[in-house]
C-alpha cells in the first residue's frame, strides 16, 4: 500500500501536502538537458504544450500555448493529477520534469497511458525521471514512495505507445529521456 504517513488517509493526500508545503523550500538545482530553456529552443511557435507537474507554471511565461497541470500548485492552469486529467485538446509536446515519479507500477502505467492519450500522433515527450531516490534534502520526502525508474522501463513504455527514444542520458542523479513519435518536421 505504501509507506506509513501519520495523519494522512492516502498517498495522494500526502503528496499534495508535501508539494504545497515542503517541496518549494527544497527544490532541486537547475538541470541542463531537462530544462525549460532547452525545450523552448526546440519548440515551434504554434506547438501546444502540456506541462505535467508544472509548479508555478514558468513555461507559460515563455510559450503562450502551454497548459500546466499540477497536483498541488495553484500556479497551474488546472490543479489535477495526470491520471485524472481530461481534455479534448491534443498536445504536440509534453514536459514531465519529475512529475511521473510517485507510486507503484500500476499507477505509473495509468499516468503514462493518460498522458499519451492527450498527445497528437506527431509529438514529443520530455522526461526527467527519478530512479527511486528519496533525496530532496528534507525528512518529509522519506515517506514518499518514489518509483524506481530505469532505462528498460522507458524503452518498454515508449515502444508500447509507438514512440522512439531519441535521447536518453543520466543527468545528475536523474534520468533524462526524450520520446518522439511521427514526423514533426513535416507537420
Amino acid at each position: 500500500m505504501g509507506k506509513r504517513r501519520k495523519g494522512y488517509i492516502s498517498e495522494r493526500q500526502y503528496l499534495t501536502d508535501y508539494f504545497q508545503n515542503t517541496w518549494w523550500r527544497h527544490r532541486m538545482p537547475n538541470f541542463g538537458y531537462s530544462s525549460y530553456g532547452r525545450v523552448l529552443s526546440q519548440l515551434k511557435e504554434d506547438d501546444k504544450v502540456l506541462d505535467v507537474g508544472c509548479g508555478v507554471n514558468p513555461m507559460k511565461y515563455f510559450h503562450h500555448n502551454t497548459y500546466g497541470i499540477d497536483i498541488a500548485d495553484r500556479g497551474a492552469d488546472e490543479v489535477v493529477a495526470i491520471e485524472n486529467f481530461k481534455s479534448e485538446e491534443r498536445f504536440d509536446v509534453a514536459i514531465c520534469w519529475g512529475s511521473i515519479n510517485f507510486g507503484y507500477w500500476d499507477l505509473i502505467q495509468k499516468q503514462v497511458e493518460n498522458l499519451v492519450e492527450h498527445m497528437k500522433w506527431d509529438s514529443v515527450i520530455y522526461w526527467r525521471l527519478n530512479p527511486g531516490l528519496a533525496d530532496h534534502n528534507n525528512e518529509d520526502c522519506k515517506a514518499i514512495n518514489f518509483f524506481n525508474w530505469n532505462t528498460d522501463l522507458q524503452f518498454e513504455l515508449a515502444n508500447k505507445y509507438s514512440y522512439s527514444i531519441t535521447e536518453i542520458m543520466p543527468e545528475r542523479n536523474r534520468i533524462y529521456v526524450k520520446w518522439e513519435r511521427g514526423d514533426r518536421d513535416e507537420t
